[in-house]
């Protein structure tokens, strides 16, 4: 990554981390700056300015010395999350294309892409369809095994009881 693009990058990382309150461009300044760059505050402020006529970020305070990501920069980056969730849960069969849009239509918050990627991890139809009037009976470790080897909850109870052999 070329020193220009890697500035870019961490005053991205360090919006990102504040967001959606405003960091002053001389904090900027010091979080972003190492040996590797030998970067001055005029380096910041120019790649600051640059990154604002491009609307990823804008100024703000009485004399425009913070900063934080632009409202058309967060609606863009959620859309792409949201995007490559449905995508994942497609691909994973943890929803089907009748349901995509109702899926993509509930992701409208951050905290609806989370709750939207938690149904998708624990979907039914992801682990084998199982729709049986009888609950398993999994505990939270035993259900994160199951995510973590993708195997469904079905699977995982009939090894546990020896049904599998």
């Amino acid at each position: 990554m070329n020193p220009r693009a890697m500035l870019r990058h961490r005053i991205l990382l360090v919006l990102e981390a504040a967001s959606p309150r405003p960091v002053s461009q001389s904090l900027i300044t010091r979080i972003v700056s190492d040996v590797e760059l030998a970067l001055t505050p005029a380096g910041v402020s120019a790649a600051l300015k640059e990154m604002a006529q491009s609307g990823m970020v804008e100024a703000t305070g009485e004399k425009h010395d913070s900063w934080r990501l632009s409202e058309r920069f967060l609606h863009t980056k959620h859309a792409a999350a949201v995007d490559a969730a449905i995508a994942e849960a497609l691909a994973s069969g943890a929803i089907t294309q009748a349901t995509e849009s109702y899926h993509r239509a509930s992701c409208k918050t951050p905290d609806d892409l989370i709750r939207f990627q938690a149904f998708a991890a624990t979907s039914v139809l992801r682990h084998g369809g199982d729709t049986s009037a009888e609950p398993l009976q999994l505990n939270d470790e035993e259900k994160a095994v199951c995510l973590a080897c993708e195997i469904s909850y079905r699977d995982f109870v009939n090894a546990r009881d020896g049904g599998g052999r």
